[in-house]
């Protein structure tokens, strides 16, 4: 199996969009239509490389109005945040998520210079003119609402370091243990 991703150094971005995959059929009748997708995401840096598996499980069942997705994967690397992105086409300055027995409307830019993400708790959607799309999550708090619609939930952060001068990390763990 070859597998090729689009990787820079200057923006640490792998996309999964150019990795080679395998599909296949799960189940399909006319009830139920369930694919499954599997690739790797190869991630190549200074200090190493790294292959994280990842299977997703698609199922749309007949007159639903959602896409089911249940994604698996094994995280082999470290210092690095796993998002997936859903594109939506909806252009508008807020945005909506889940809090504890609330909705919280957001901006789409965030009042905090250096912090563009935001909490959620279940859901995070956008809606305008009668238009919209909400992804449903379970255990996932963190979205980001790109200029161009797109909603990027966070899958897993794996990072010594959130923000800051990326190669000070270690040196920032080393203050976090406790002796």
């Amino acid at each position: 199996k070859t597998i090729t991703s689009l990787a820079t150094r200057e923006s640490g971005l792998v996309l999964s969009l150019y990795n080679n995959s395998v599909l296949s059929v799960i189940e399909e009748n006319e009830l139920v239509q369930s694919r499954r997708v599997e690739y790797e995401l190869v991630l190549d840096r200074e200090g190493g490389r790294w292959t994280i598996p990842v299977c997703m499980e698609l199922t749309l069942e007949r007159d639903s109005r959602y896409l089911d997705c249940k994604l698996t994967l094994t995280n082999t690397a470290e210092d690095h945040r796993l998002r997936v992105h859903f594109p939506t086409d909806i252009k508008i300055d807020k945005n909506y998520s889940g809090s504890p027995f609330d909705q919280i409307e957001r901006p789409q830019k965030s009042p905090y210079k250096r912090d563009r993400q935001h909490p959620n708790t279940s859901y995070v959607g956008l809606e305008k003119n009668g238009r919209g799309m909400a992804v449903l999550n379970s255990g996932l708090y963190e979205y980001e609402h790109l200029k161009d619609g797109t909603l990027a939930l966070t899958l897993l952060r794996a990072v010594g370091r959130i923000s800051g001068d990326w190669k000070l990390r270690h040196k920032v763990i080393e203050t976090w243990k406790t002796e």
